[in-house]
């Protein structure tokens, strides 16, 4: 992990942070990755003009690494965390590639993701990976135990046809460290995956947590291709993002309360996933 990873695990936000894009009552929704190819020939773009037209960031604080070239380009240039890398082919174009913690160096920048995807919009972007994630610091929603024990009643509803479970353990103290519910493939277009946030912080000698935060459970859904292109726009002109995203979820997943209809879809849903779909209708 480079120091900038570390500072900013040092500085873990609280419930009211600014990089949120909308809240529903205690539960916030964020851009989590945001992966892109831009451009369909980089020989006419100068990599720092384009730093600055998405950034607003000067040449001075790009760093060029010839080093570690991804997704077949020869180079990247970054800023912090946020990363474009460049190619001599000119049909490769750009590639914009924003993990989480670039997401948090973008909005530590003040700026917005609608001026940023409204940009990219002009290059002719494809994005291949977008990921929204919802924050519950409060543990009421997407109780990591009850999703497991919805698998093995067979109460969970939906599109997926399998899950994947991981749960990490202390050996010396025995304790359970990490926990993490895969929904959908790592291949596929779409995949949720709900994890134990705190803990994944509360264990990583490199992460403080502020005091505040006792629970920090995320929903992270995760778009590839055409998916995420569907989000992007979607969320620049849909005039209400929270419920277009919910009525996905609620499309491709529901947890239930076992019942006795031969129709799983007939059963009860479970009162902790209906308080956080609310009334989203399937998108």
């Amino acid at each position: 992990m480079n120091k900038n990873s570390i500072e900013k695990c040092n500085a873990t936000p609280s419930t009211n942070r600014g990089v949120v894009i909308s809240s529903l009552g205690s539960v916030f929704l964020l851009f989590d990755w945001v992966q892109a190819t831009f451009l369909t020939n980089s020989k006419k773009y100068n990599i720092y003009d384009v730093f600055f037209y998405l950034f607003g960031i000067d040449s001075d604080d790009i760093l060029l690494n010839e080093k570690s070239p991804h997704f077949g380009y020869d180079a990247c240039y970054s800023y912090r965390d946020i990363c474009i890398f460049v190619s001599d082919r000119e049909d490769m174009g750009f590639h914009l590639y924003m993990t989480g913690s670039a997401c948090r160096d973008f909005e530590e920048l003040g700026l917005r993701y609608s001026d940023l995807f409204m940009k990219l919009l002009k290059l002719n972007v494809h994005y291949t990976r977008v990921d929204v994630s919802f924050d519950d610091f409060t543990g009421k929603y997407f109780p990591l135990k009850k999703i497991r024990k919805c698998i093995i009643d067979n109460s969970v509803v939906g599109k997926f046809r399998s899950s994947i479970q991981f749960l990490k353990t202390d050996l010396c103290s025995t304790d359970d460290v990490g926990h993490t519910i895969w929904f959908g493939s790592r291949s596929s277009d779409i995949q949720f995956v709900f994890y134990d946030k705190y803990k994944e912080r509360i264990y990583n000698a490199n992460c403080e947590i502020d005091s505040s935060i006792k629970h920090w459970n995320r929903f992270e859904m995760r778009y590839r291709n055409n998916y995420a292109d569907n989000i992007i726009i979607n969320y620049l002109f849909v005039s209400d993002f929270n419920h277009y995203i919910l009525g996905i979820i609620n499309n491709y997943i529901s947890f239930r309360v076992r019942g006795k209809d031969k129709i799983r879809s007939r059963w009860k849903m479970q009162t902790w996933w209906s308080n956080f779909i609310d009334t989203s209708r399937k998108v």
